[in-house]
């Protein structure tokens, strides 16, 4: 494979209100940041894709949000017969909303308004781009000379969940500013990674993905919340996103590598790794994914329980709570993860003799009786059972024994996996005494078929000067 670049643009935290005078002081926009945005960043001619990541108005209101769209697309009139507009075709654009878009005010919105309560502003002035009900995620992806990177949007809007927006549950403090990611959206982003290794995602001219170029791809996750602290930045109550543990554990469950998100309006490139973030919940979901998904199942996410004690999904299998359950009769210290592969090396003997591994379930069943909340777990060792010995033709079982054994090396190999997480700082926002740098991000992604160069330039605004600076700030990051 040749060398392949990729060229993506990232802006974030714009806060458009009403009104496009560039004389008025007034607006939460600058249209001095907005026209040294046009003047800075490439042409779409040169760019593979714009990411915009949220807050894109300050309100939510319908024409700040129309207006932005006229000039992420076009150009907006400014007085003195001038525009300034960003010209970006609709194709070449990836957006999604971030809190102050789920505002939805109207022009008088009180305080109390100012709450995420609905996109209905955003998905009239962005219909392309919509955030739809049923799951507030979508996937893009982008292939040159047979490189790849798949892309998924997720609306982190603290929306979705009705006990939190009406009645006595609903508490204000949670819908201002945090962000969440539901169990929906789980599922679907781990559904998406299912089509893709198994080579059924469909790409844009509606044609599958290789399943080859799709685990190769560079897996970038688009939200308007950042999952990690800045360096150097306090922690703000009112900003995180909830459960983000969870939210990080299932992430790793689909792939990704890279998180492009805004929110803080603080600039930031930081290295994590999966490791210090996935607990052994996470690493034997990892595996037992691995092995639903050699033999044809979906993944299943991990659980999380919100705060009033509410399961919020339904995956905290039965494999989780057997291991917890043999490690607490064995020893306190009992590796469980060494016990899931254990288990996961007998389903995989399992492949040979369907009867066998249907008795070996069904007899830890009956002997640890019901375990969790309700059946649900059991249930997942009897549709494994169930798909093995009624699904799959004896050549079938043949053949995914003999790759079966890839599935360990791909768990253990999850603690050491890198995960980058780079921040946008707000790049429009009209600047008050305390306001953070106002910056945009030019991402250079480079694929030389061995490894992924990702190389990040960003444009800090140059307050002397008045302008974003020819010469960035350079970044680099390498995915073997």
């Amino acid at each position: 494979m040749s060398m392949t670049e990729f060229t993506i643009a990232h802006i974030s935290d714009l806060h458009f209100s009403e009104g496009t005078d560039q004389r008025n002081p007034s607006h939460r926009h600058s249209i001095e940041y907005l026209i040294g945005l046009e003047k800075r960043l490439p042409p779409s001619s040169d760019l593979d894709l714009l990411v915009v990541s949220g807050d894109i108005s300050e309100s939510g209101d319908r024409q700040s949000l129309v207006t932005a769209s006229g000039y992420i697309f076009s150009t907006i009139p400014i007085g003195h017969g001038e525009f300034t507009g960003l010209k970006c075709p609709v194709s070449k654009a990836g957006i999604v909303p971030g809190n102050h878009d789920a505002w939805n005010a109207g022009r008088s919105g009180s305080l109390l308004e100012r709450r995420q309560k609905s996109l209905e502003n955003y998905n009239f002035a962005f219909p392309d781009h919509q955030v739809l009900e049923s799951h507030g995620s979508r996937y893009q992806w982008l292939e040159k000379n047979g490189a790849g990177i798949y892309l998924a949007y997720v609306d982190s809007c603290f929306l979705g969940d009705n006990e939190n927006h009406s009645g006595a549950n609903f508490r204000y403090d949670q819908a201002v500013a945090k962000g969440k990611l539901t169990i929906k959206q789980t599922e679907q982003l781990l559904s998406w990674y299912d089509l893709g290794i198994r080579g059924k995602l469909i790409n844009p001219s509606g044609g599958s993905i290789g399943k080859d170029m799709f685990a190769n791809a560079l897996k970038i996750l688009v939200m308007h919340h950042y999952l990690f602290e800045p360096p150097e930045q306090s922690s703000d109550y009112f900003m995180r996103i909830q459960d983000r543990d969870v939210v990080f554990r299932n992430l790793a469950l689909s792939d990704f590598d890279v998180l492009l998100c805004g929110h803080k309006h603080a600039t930031a490139f930081d290295v994590h790794s999966y490791g210090t973030g996935v607990d052994e919940r996470a690493r034997r979901r990892h595996l037992i994914n691995h092995f639903r998904r050699l033999v044809g199942l979906n993944s299943l996410p991990i659980q999380a329980v919100d705060k009033e004690g509410n399961h919020i999904s339904k995956a905290f299998t039965f494999m989780a709570n057997l291991l917890a359950k043999l490690a607490r009769q064995r020893n306190v210290g009992v590796d469980t993860v060494a016990l899931a592969e254990q288990v996961v090396n007998e389903l995989i003997q399992g492949l040979d003799d369907p009867t066998g591994l249907e008795k070996m379930i069904m007899e830890a069943i009956e002997k640890n009786g019901p375990i969790g909340e309700d059946d649900f777990e059991a249930a997942e060792w009897r549709e494994i059972a169930g798909r093995v010995s009624n699904a799959l033709s004896a050549a079938q079982r043949q053949k995914f024994r003999q790759s079966a054994s890839r599935i360990m090396n791909m768990s253990k190999s999850l603690h050491a996996r890198p995960f980058l997480q780079v921040m946008c700082g707000s790049s429009a926002k009209a600047s008050g005494a305390f306001s953070q740098e106002r910056a945009f991000n030019i991402y250079r992604i480079v694929n030389d078929s061995n490894h992924w160069l990702f190389q990040c330039d960003r444009y800090v605004w140059d307050s002397q000067q008045h302008q974003y600076p020819q010469e960035p700030l350079r970044l680099y990051h390498s995915f073997e």
